[in-house]
């Protein structure tokens, strides 16, 4: 796939960041981290990973810990994308988080921030599609378990394969969600 060549990850810095940039790397391409490590060649992908969060019930939230944390998803992932934009040659955007924001018990901060960024991937399908940039979520569940699936995933949604698809939640997870309607 030699169209993908410089794709910046950006966000957590864990297991999962490490084993999608082994993925992409057998792909053939160049991987950065971090947002502000885009070169003079642009950037035809950018990965925002949240970070993963607690998984507790909204009265055991540390509301500070809440706020900082969808201030860091959020502002992070906006941030990756608008380096990327500048950048230049921005052809893929893929958002990862927790399965959580499909909805399940006890887990309000990793629903929020999947939430957030799903929200913001189709946002941003929208208002990039002219431009045939495509913006899309993978939802993982506990992501760091699942990490070669995701980046085989990602790799994916980073190719050429995928100008068609935009706007769209791909779920990662071990069948325990199987015949569950997605968001």
């Amino acid at each position: 796939m030699t169209d993908l060549r410089n794709v910046v990850l950006a966000g957590d810095d864990g297991d999962l960041v490490r084993s999608i940039a082994e993925r992409l790397k057998a792909e053939g391409c160049a991987v950065s981290t971090g947002a502000d490590r885009m070169n003079d060649a642009g950037c035809w992908g950018i990965v925002y990973v949240a970070a993963e969060a607690p998984e507790q019930p909204v009265d055991a939230l540390d509301i500070d810990d809440f706020l900082n944390r969808t201030d860091e998803t959020m502002t992070g992932a906006a941030s990756a994308v608008r380096a990327a934009l500048a950048a230049g040659n921005l052809r893929r955007i893929v958002l990862v988080g927790n399965l959580a924001a499909r909805g399940r018990s006890s887990v309000t901060m990793p629903a929020a921030l999947g939430g957030g960024l799903t929200a913001l991937a189709r946002s941003w399908a929208l208002e990039f599609a002219a431009e045939n940039v495509t913006a899309n979520t993978i939802l993982a569940e506990e992501p760091q378990e699942v990490a070669e699936s995701v980046a085989e995933a990602t790799a994916f949604l980073l190719s050429p394969r995928s100008g068609m698809i935009s706007g769209q939640v791909l779920q990662v997870s071990r069948d325990t969600d199987a015949g569950i309607l997605p968001i």
